[in-house]
């Protein structure tokens, strides 16, 4: 599974699409850190698409962490 996280709703919907193009169907997204670590908590994923550093307080370095 592939998890798109994007705060911009308009972003991250271009972001699945083109994720989903590529042939890839299990894609889920979010639009914070927090619901990305959420998923991680409970399911296995194979890539994580974000930036390194959104303005909230969990970031991608956490997630990395």
């Amino acid at each position: 599974m592939i998890v798109v996280v994007e705060s911009a709703s308009s972003v991250r919907s271009m972001l699945v699409e083109a994720v989903h193009s590529l042939g890839f169907e299990r894609i889920q997204s979010c639009s914070t850190c927090k619901e990305a670590l959420h998923i991680l908590e409970v399911e296995s994923i194979d890539w994580l698409l974000m930036p390194l550093m959104p303005s909230e307080d969990v970031n991608g370095v956490h997630i990395l962490k």
